[in-house]
């Protein structure tokens, strides 16, 4: 592959089925990135596959400065990077009074979680350190359930 053809970059925009304009990036390997967005981007449900534009440029550095000024004119949905009014961040969704008390219920049930966490590494670190008493590890692990080099990391340990 020529350095020419490895230096090529596409700036592509990603439009909803009723032309907005979502979404406009660069990549050297649509394929790739495309793939990455159907897989993460919180945006892909709304985009219209048969809406999408791509234009390649000769260099990485073209297609940077072609993608920011795309990026600060048209003013994509979904972008942030690039953006003079970044600070308005991504759009807000209104949950749902459903939604929102089960977004309680997770974020209780995560803090517990985090309080359980920090007392089961006192409760652990108080039975294997014991003054004159300890608990060996492989019954702390064999009762638990983990492997003996998993209670030592637990522990802040390395396995001597």
């Amino acid at each position: 592959m020529t350095k020419a053809a490895q230096d090529r970059t596409a700036v592509y925009r990603f439009f909803s089925a009723d032309g907005w304009l979502l979404y406009v990036g660069m990549t050297v390997n649509t394929l790739v990135r495309f793939a990455h967005h159907r897989a993460s981007a919180p945006w892909w449900h709304l985009a219209d596959q048969n809406r999408t534009a791509i234009t390649w440029y000769d260099s990485r550095t073209e297609a940077a400065s072609a993608e920011i000024a795309a990026i600060e004119a048209e003013k994509p949905e979904w972008n942030i990077a690039g953006r003079e009014d970044r600070h308005v961040g991504r759009p807000k969704t209104v949950l749902t009074a459903s939604q929102e008390a089960a977004l309680e219920d997770v974020a209780q049930i995560y803090a517990m979680h985090l309080e359980l966490r920090e007392q089961y590494k006192r409760m652990l670190a108080e039975l294997a350190d014991r003054e004159g008493d300890p608990v060996p590890i492989s019954h702390i692990a064999e009762r638990l359930g983990l492997q003996r080099k998993t209670v030592y990391r637990h522990l802040g340990r390395s396995i001597t």
